[in-house]
């Protein structure tokens, strides 16, 4: 039965663009989307290279609905055995550890080493790095997921009573904070700085144990992250 729902689920997700398409109210769509002659022109391509390629096309939507079944089933074994790490066992999801150092996000070493120095109970995933933020780190604790490093660790001191900031004073944690911010916000670029223009991730593609192609796709990425965003950000700052 779960089988059954999870191909429903896929097919349905697919299923819709391609009627869409094809069907009559595709016209309409087209022509409230693109206006009545861009819409009609759109739709009359998609509809001739539906006749003309009906096999491609069915076999594209079967090829994407096997993934999304694939994937999804794969996410929920992965959720199963998250929740069932034990009670008030942090699960911490983050990108997979390097070879000389535990990680090479600095985010993932700040909670990593809040939850060794807290003694915490953890284990590690790197099947799932981005949370529901679509950042890393990010924790399953008892079934439920919490994201952002920062909250976290102040979520976990006051779960576990091991938050290490209760002994200081005002003026203390206020140095603290300040120091914080400088390094997560100001000097990470530094970093960013260094590893991806300078470097050219020379060093995280060692430190990565990357393929050949894995290695070719990061070098591609690295040149439009340069050329659009990480490099004038860097410059302007």
């Amino acid at each position: 039965m779960e089988g059954t729902t999870i191909v429903s689920e896929a097919v349905s997700e697919v299923a819709p663009a391609v009627v869409t398409v094809v069907s009559s109210q595709g016209v309409k769509r087209c022509a409230g989307k693109f206006g009545p002659k861009i819409g009609c022109r759109i739709f009359s391509f998609c509809r001739g290279l539906w006749k003309v390629n009906k096999t491609v096309i069915v076999a594209t939507v079967a090829v994407v609905a096997l993934f999304k079944v694939h994937r999804t089933i794969k996410k929920r074994n992965c959720r199963k055995e998250w929740n069932s790490a034990g009670k008030n066992i942090v699960v911490l999801h983050s990108f997979p550890k390097a070879t000389t150092l535990p990680n090479l996000s600095p985010f993932v070493l700040k909670l990593e080493t809040y939850l060794r120095m807290a003694d915490i109970q953890y284990k590690f995933d790197d099947r799932y790095p981005y949370g529901p933020k679509g950042k890393a780190p990010w924790i399953t604790l008892n079934g439920k997921d919490y994201a952002d490093s920062q909250l976290i660790i102040e979520f976990l001191g006051k779960e576990f009573r091991k938050d290490f900031c209760n002994s200081l004073s005002k003026e203390e944690k206020a140095v603290s904070r300040a120091m914080q911010i400088m390094a997560e916000e100001h000097v990470l670029f530094g970093l960013g700085w260094w590893r991806f223009v300078v470097d050219r991730c020379e060093s995280m593609s060692v430190l990565m144990k990357l393929s050949f192609f894995e290695y070719l796709f990061m070098k591609s990425l690295i040149k439009k992250i340069r050329k659009k965003s990480l490099a004038p950000r860097l410059w302007a700052s």
